[in-house]
């Protein structure tokens, strides 16, 4: 290089860079970098693209390739450390040619006047920067990139055309679109305000979903997966055009999400082999679906609820489509109300109300899920259905100890079970029922001695009651209400009441006052009271024994006092002595005067 040209690229560099060096040695043009001997090198920088204005739409190392400026200083070479900006000023030169590996510290695209592309199949943008795109046009990214600073879009779209254009750190939609081409997106996906994610491939999908914002995805005519954990989301997903369908295959749901299948052909089906998937909310137009497995064999609980909100599911919720229609089943939690308004809800699994209220109104009861419970905190509300009355299908079963809002019929061969173990199942109207109710005693219970049925008129027209006693013996008198108020109709066709103690030594005779108050009572059973018994003693080896009889709810008490000073009335019982039938304790010279007796707790 003779001097004249190397003074010259000094002298450009030393404008672009505005720094003041000191040259003590040899200056040399390296690869697009200016060296200085010893190991220097000028300091990064801010550089807007320039394009074909100069020279080349090369973006590259390259010092021919300058096709940018800095300040009012123009015509000037990208080194790997600058940060680069995309804006206006690349117009017409908006397709960008990376050529081999860039590393910038930072990419700023503004898409506000015109929309780029950074093409070349063979360049890649490398290194811990991050992109930001902005404005309210488009950023094509069609090269393998495998920078990790992360890529926000806010406003603006962001086309990725392959698994690796956005490199591999997160991504922020930021009230963006970020398009892909029939991919799943390995990069987490945060989603802000209200951003839109499009498929125009095949089969799309993405990873992990975080963040709060509403979120819609449009993949026309094609299957859209969700692939990875989605429980950091809790914001609102819309299938604002996706008629074939999203996928839970990988994720299992978010509990802080609302799905909304939105008002078209819309659904959402399970394609792993999970058994749990969470829902936050649930909403979605008469033509959406709610679907099990189609790919395994495998049963489906999905958990509606989580985020509190309250809304409405017009859709159907149905079995899985794979081999043996695997079953589906729901559990309304949280808070909020779940209103399903649809028809035809086929699914066969259990319905559970175990906190706020499921609402079921037109023609949307499930009458193929086996079980309806509605546990403690729980709240069926079938107001909406025709006559605000249910009429529970033939080897359906109602269970729980929570509350159904309005009337409920169980005909012939549908089932009542009242009570999460012992318990109330409260009606806010009526009851009629010609199919079998089950109920279970526990006299030692103090809140409630037996499950009972709530309601503001009950009417029995036949079938069968079946009652089990889960507790101790039943005493003579022991009265138990089954019913709130007394029955009418026909009355059962059957009444099995238990007819003797689990030793079958005492024999139950029982007067039947259902039609009186509700209510059944042993007329002859245990005594109250046991026969006394004898409190068995003797020495042995220093060891006073004492022995009583087992299983009949004696209890050991003991009192302690001076020599002089004889019985008195502190009695305390000898912990733990319902659980056997004997026990020793030493004796002493000088022991204080120790008393024992057995009493008789039912």
């Amino acid at each position: 290089m003779n001097p004249e040209n190397k003074n010259s690229v000094f002298a450009a560099a030393h404008r672009r860079r505005k720094a003041s060096l000191k040259i003590s040695g040899p200056v040399w043009l390296l690869a697009g970098a200016l060296c200085l001997a010893g190991g220097g090198r000028l300091p990064a920088a801010a550089l807007i693209w320039h394009g074909v204005n100069f020279n080349n739409n090369n973006w590259s190392t390259n010092a021919s390739d300058n096709n940018w400026q800095s300040g009012a200083t123009q015509n000037l070479p990208f080194n790997n450390g600058d940060s680069v900006t995309f804006n206006q000023f690349g117009s017409p030169s908006t397709s960008v040619n990376l050529v081999g590996f860039v590393q910038p510290s930072a990419i700023t695209v503004d898409t506000s006047a015109v929309n780029y592309a950074f093409t070349n199949a063979t360049g890649s943008i490398i290194g811990t920067g991050g992109l930001l795109v902005i404005g309210t046009g488009k950023l094509t990214l069609a090269t393998t990139n495998s920078f990790s600073g992360g890529t926000t879009v806010s406003n603006a779209v962001l086309q990725l055309n392959s698994t690796t254009a956005a490199g591999s750190g997160p991504v922020t939609n930021s009230s963006g679109t970020v398009a892909i081409i029939g991919f799943g997106l390995p990069n987490s996906l945060t989603c802000l305000g209200t951003a839109t994610v499009t498929n125009s491939g095949n089969t799309g999908g993405l990873g992990t979903l975080n963040g709060s914002g509403t979120l819609a995805i449009n993949s026309p005519g094609r299957v859209f997966d969700l692939l990875g954990n989605c429980t950091g989301y809790g914001g609102t997903l819309i299938l604002s055009n996706c008629t074939s369908g999203v996928r839970f295959n990988g994720t299992a749901g978010s509990s802080s999400a609302t799905f909304d299948l939105g008002v078209g052909n819309e659904s959402i089906v399970i394609r792993n082999n999970g058994t749990s998937f969470a829902i936050g909310a649930l909403a979605g137009g008469a033509s959406t679906i709610l679907s099990g497995n189609n790919s395994y064999a495998v049963a489906a609980v999905f958990s509606i609820g989580g985020n509190n909100a309250n809304t409405t599911f017009s859709g159907k919720i149905l079995n899985g489509s794979y081999t043996g229609s695997p079953t589906t089943a729901i559990n309304k939690v949280g808070t909020g109300t779940l209103t399903l308004a649809g028809s035809n809800n086929s699914y066969s699994g259990n319905t559970t109300v175990s906190s706020g209220v499921l609402a079921i109104t037109g023609l949307a009861w499930p009458t193929n899920s086996a079980i309806i419970a509605v546990t403690t905190n729980g709240v069926l509300d079938v107001s909406g259905l025709a006559g605000g009355l249910v009429t529970l299908s033939s080897n359906q079963t109602l269970t729980g100890s929570g509350t159904v809002r309005g009337s409920v019929n169980a005909p012939t061969n549908a089932i009542v079970l009242p009570g999460d173990g012992v318990g109330v199942l409260t009606l806010t109207n009526t009851f009629t029922s010609a199919g079998t109710i089950f109920m279970e005693l526990n006299r030692t219970n103090a809140a409630a001695t037996n499950d009972q049925i709530k309601a503001t008129s009950i009417t029995i027209t036949g079938g069968t009651l079946v009652v089990t006693n889960l507790g101790p013996d039943l005493h003579t008198g022991d009265s138990f209400k089954l019913f709130s108020t007394a029955i009418g109709g026909t009355g059962f066709t059957t009444v099995s009441l238990p007819a003797s103690n689990v030793l079958n030594t005492v024999q139950y005779t029982w007067t039947n006052r259902l039609t009186l108050d509700g209510s059944v009572q042993v007329l002859s059973g245990a005594s109250s009271t046991p026969n006394p018994t004898l409190l068995t003693n003797y020495v042995s080896g220093g060891q006073l024994v004492l022995k009583w009889p087992a299983g009949l709810n004696w209890i050991l008490q003991v009192q302690t006092n001076g020599v002089n000073t004889g019985l008195g009335t502190n009695w305390n019982d000898v912990a733990g002595s319902t659980a056997y039938s004997s026990t020793n304790f030493t004796l002493g010279a000088g022991a204080p005067a120790t008393f024992y007796r057995l009493i008789y707790r039912p």
